[in-house]
Order: C-alpha cells, then structure tokens, then sequence
C-alpha cells in the first residue's frame, strides 16, 4: 500500500425544519462558489429544486450517481463538475452519493469507501434526534424506548458495530474493488430477499 494523507473535514450537522435554506450559506463556508449538485436517478426531481433554490451557484445537477459507484460513473461525475466549472458538490443522499466525489478528487476507492462510512455518523445522529423529538412521548412505546428509539437494539447495534467495523476496515484494504462490490451486492441481496419474505410471507 502506498503512503498518503488525507485531510479530512470537520463534521458539521444543520439540522432542522427548512435547513436546506441555510445550503448556500455552507457552500460560502467552504470557500467554493459554484456547486455540483449529485443524485441517483431515483431522487431527480429533489436536485432539481435545490438546484433551482441554489440558482447561479448551482454549476448543475449529476442525476446518474448509483450505489457503490462504479469508477465509470465517477470519473463521468469528475468530467461533468470540470466541464461545468463546479468547486465543491452538493449529494442528495447518504454516503454512497459522496464516493464519486471523492473519487474526482483522487481519493483511492478503498479509503473512500472508509471516509464514506465516516460520513455516516453525522447523518445517523441527525436520524436519531429526529426519531428521539418526533417519538418524545407518544403512547404504546416498548419500555426502554427513548421517543422512537428502543435503547437495547441501539446498545446491541452499537457494541456489534464497534466489534466489526475493524474486521470491515482491513478487509476493504486487502480485497480487491471488484470483490468489494460482489460482497456489497450479496449483502444487498440478502436483505431484500429479507424484506421480501417480512412483507410477504406467512
């Protein structure tokens, strides 16, 4: 493996009612001007009203981003944000919406995978205090239940995380990319073939 450093971020949570008004206030943040805006397919039609509520510091909109980015699309995301002028990006979605953007900024697929599951914290924290405000409260909870969260999975998922996550941290540096996403597209299959069977089965 060869040497590197990486500088990463600060995390920064806004979290709120009507926080997408404050979007063009973090891009000044960052010192960029104009933004890339990212989306799956799926999720077009939400680019396209931040775009919109961006207006002329919106570079443009990449609506083709997919989970565990293929290197095609990422350099497609690089080539549009260069042929458009775009100094930072704006990703509707989770962590897989930020591989292709740190891909163009030559980040090794392993360590963005790693930087992209980090990304995760932030919004995780976001989606509890949400589940804890909106939940706060309300009737015919499970004991143990903080608003909507129910404190003995959060504590097994967390302890089973903090077990694993060093076993997944070596293992996306020592597979190959291409092993990586068959072991991310069978895990994908498992669990919708799980959902599946909850919804309709017996």
């Amino acid at each position: 493996m060869r040497d590197f450093i990486y500088n990463g971020q600060p995390s920064r949570v806004v979290f709120g009612a009507g926080s997408l008004a404050h979007l063009e206030r973090e891009i000044d943040l960052l010192g960029a001007k104009r933004a890339l805006v990212l989306s799956t397919p799926e999720q077009a039609g939400l680019a396209e009203r931040v775009a919109k509520q961006l207006g002329a510091r919106a570079a443009g909109i990449f609506p083709r981003a997919v989970m565990h980015v293929p290197i095609e699309t990422a350099r497609e995301a690089r080539d549009a944000a260069r042929r458009l002028g775009a100094d930072c990006a704006v990703a509707i979605g989770g962590g897989s919406l930020s591989v292709p953007f740190m891909t163009w900024c030559n980040v090794k697929m392993q360590h963005a995978i790693g930087t992209s599951a980090a990304i995760g914290l932030p919004i995780a924290v976001a989606g509890a205090l949400g589940y804890l405000i909106n939940g706060w409260g309300s009737a015919g909870l499970p004991a143990w239940s903080v608003g909507y969260i129910y404190l003995p999975a959060l504590l097994t998922v967390s302890a089973l995380s903090f077990l694993t996550a060093p076993l997944g941290a070596r293992l996306a540096h020592r597979l190959p990319v291409a092993t990586l996403k068959k072991i991310f597209a069978g895990i994908l299959i498992l669990l919708a073939a799980k959902m599946l069977h909850t919804v309709f089965g017996s």
